[in-house]
């Protein structure tokens, strides 16, 4: 059955990429032939239902959820990703403000629903009232994980791929390459992990388990895994497990973003990585930019370190007042808060505005001082919390908030308060009066790994 509107919404390239794929978790391994016939089954059966479409996908790390993605962007729909774990509330809310067609969930996801089961997940068909969708947009991305705000990134076939291949070029993927996917599909980090993959016609490796689970890293071995991503928090948890004294003979690179890396932590993971032949590669990015917009050249990490890179190929950066811009093919449409904003088309002309402080040095290097949000005025003096937080790297994982006029401050581990009271005193003039010092307690951190300051009490 053909697919109409092919030719007025041109799908993605990675739609016909070639991708094999292995779920460490169920146990399964598709070559690419295999995993192409899913895909185009699954596509031909949304041809069916209708042209196109909104599909809020459920995003799950498996190999089902996976063959739903690729078919939605070959069959030309928009797919919506929300991820795993959602809270029901969450998830309606979402239906109500986007009105999907279909609700896809992984059939092995404990979910109550009479859908119909197609290539391993299920498939729930909505009355839906919205108008027709225009061409453009191709994929959206929560902003807020699993919260349920309806604040959607809308990205097109176009950026996705422009990002993806960029990944590709500054990483080096190639086909014999396997990226390890150990982190939310939802989130752009984890998407771009499968994306450049794809389109390089490499494979990929999926778990939802724990990076302290070293089952997960014994899987990841034998299956020749030769890049692991992770945010700041999992190089956290990837330290206190004894990750690196694991055998992993396959593994090329390790790559991070979602966040500044502690220095110490950073210069850990190189001098056990380049031992043995691999790197460690920082990386900047936003979802309103598909996913990366700067790398870290693997020569450059350590003359380099707590720089987010270069730009990526194809984009451009410069700063305004105080402010990163980043310009490139791989700049989001604009947000959405309803299915209407689908319609509303390219609204940015490809230029970002990150809402991140930074410079760039003479080399062309990116450094991040932190978000233009994140500052506070207190007694009448304006304070960086990003830069507070950092300069208490030596004392554990730190997150630092204001709230009533007071900066409260919650250190993971067993750290000294007194210490760090004096800390605050004598580095920037802080005295206790001001300050709320919790340690001991772990961060809340949202899926992704980012520390959540808004459940800071």
């Amino acid at each position: 059955m053909t697919l109409l509107h092919r030719e007025a919404v041109p799908p993605s390239a990675l739609a016909g990429a070639a991708l094999r794929v292995v779920d460490l978790d169920r146990g399964i391994a598709v070559d690419a032939a295999a995993f192409d016939a899913r895909v185009e089954a699954f596509a031909r059966a949304l041809g069916r239902h209708r042209s196109r479409g909104l599909a809020l996908v459920v995003a799950h790390t498996s190999l089902p959820t996976l063959v739903a993605h690729f078919a939605l962007l070959r069959a030309g729909w928009v797919s919506m990703l929300v991820p795993a774990g959602s809270r029901p509330d969450a998830v309606q809310r979402w239906e109500e403000a986007y009105d999907p067609e279909l609700v896809v969930d992984d059939a092995r996801a404990d979910v109550v629903d009479d859908g119909a089961t197609l290539a391993g997940v299920r498939v729930r068909a909505r009355s839906c009232k919205g108008a027709e969708l225009p061409p453009g947009c191709a994929i959206m991305l929560s902003t807020s994980g699993t919260t349920g705000s309806p604040r959607f990134v809308r990205l097109s076939a176009a950026a996705i791929d422009a990002n993806a291949a960029a990944i590709v070029a500054t990483l080096g993927i190639g086909a014999d390459d396997v990226g390890l996917l150990p982190i939310p599909l939802a989130f752009a980090y984890g998407l771009s992990v499968v994306h450049s993959h794809a389109i390089a016609g490499a494979s990929v490796a999926l778990s939802s388990r724990s990076f302290t689970d070293k089952t997960l890293w014994h899987d990841a071995a034998s299956a020749g895994a030769t890049s692991v991503p992770a945010v700041p928090y999992g190089y956290q948890l990837l330290a206190r497990t004894g990750f690196l004294d694991l055998p992993f003979p396959s593994l090329r690179v390790m790559t991070q973003a979602g966040g500044r890396l502690d220095r110490a932590l950073a210069t850990k993971f190189l001098d056990a990585l380049e031992p043995r032949g691999a790197s460690l590669v920082s990386m900047y990015g936003q979802s309103e930019a598909t996913a990366r917009i700067a790398v870290m050249p693997a020569p450059f990490a350590r003359a380099k370190l707590g720089s987010a890179g270069r730009v990526i190929p194809g984009g451009s950066l410069h700063i305004e007042a105080g402010e990163v811009v980043f310009r490139g093919p791989s700049v989001m449409l604009g947000y959405a808060e309803g299915r209407a904003d689908l319609a509303r088309g390219d609204l940015l002309g490809g230029e970002l505005r990150t809402g991140d402080l930074g410079s760039l040095d003479e080399d062309g290097f990116l450094w991040i001082s932190g978000r233009a949000s994140r500052f506070s005025k207190l007694f009448g003096v304006r304070v960086s919390l990003d830069d507070l937080e950092a300069s208490l790297e030596r004392f554990g994982p730190a997150a630092v908030v204001e709230r009533a006029e007071k900066l409260v401050v919650v250190v993971e581990g067993a750290a000294d308060v007194s210490a760090i009271a004096e800390h605050f005193a004598t580095q920037f003039g802080i005295q206790p009066l001001h300050v709320r010092i919790r340690v001991g307690e772990a961060l809340p951190r949202s899926p992704n790994g980012k520390v959540a300051y808004a459940a800071i009490p």
